[in-house]
């Protein structure tokens, strides 16, 4: 476990974003388990607040495919709490590796990362 820098804090390190993978929910309504693929992440910073993600494969299989084989294009849906807004991006799922790309957002989804999962910038600076 991570502590603080500071050495007298002994206090774990606050975690920032964390991201899942799932494979199927259950409907509210009936009580049915749903079998679909989607992922689930939120991220936190003092610029932006609070955001979370939902983001799912497109529901024409048309739609889903691009000029490479390796992705496919996902809906994903962004709520960032501070301001109340919901925004839609369009994101790339990298089937081998499992990660998710919002290109305008400049973010990754990684559900295997460490600690639970990641969700955050992929720019380099």
């Amino acid at each position: 476990m991570a502590y603080s820098k500071q050495s007298n804090k002994n206090e774990p390190i606050k975690k920032h974003s964390g991201c899942q993978h799932h494979t199927h929910f259950f409907d509210k309504k009936t009580g049915e388990q749903i079998d679909m693929n989607f992922i689930t992440a939120w991220n936190y910073s003092k610029s932006r607040g609070l955001l979370t993600i939902i983001a799912s494969p497109r529901k024409d299989p048309s739609k889903r495919k691009t000029a490479n084989p390796k992705f496919e294009n996902w809906a994903c849906k962004v709520f960032f709490k501070r301001t109340l807004q919901t925004v839609w991006y369009n994101g790339f799922f990298d089937l081998a590796k499992k990660k998710l790309t919002i290109k305008d957002m400049e973010f990754v989804l990684n559900p295997k990362a460490k600690n639970g999962g990641y969700c955050g910038t992929f720019v380099k600076s």
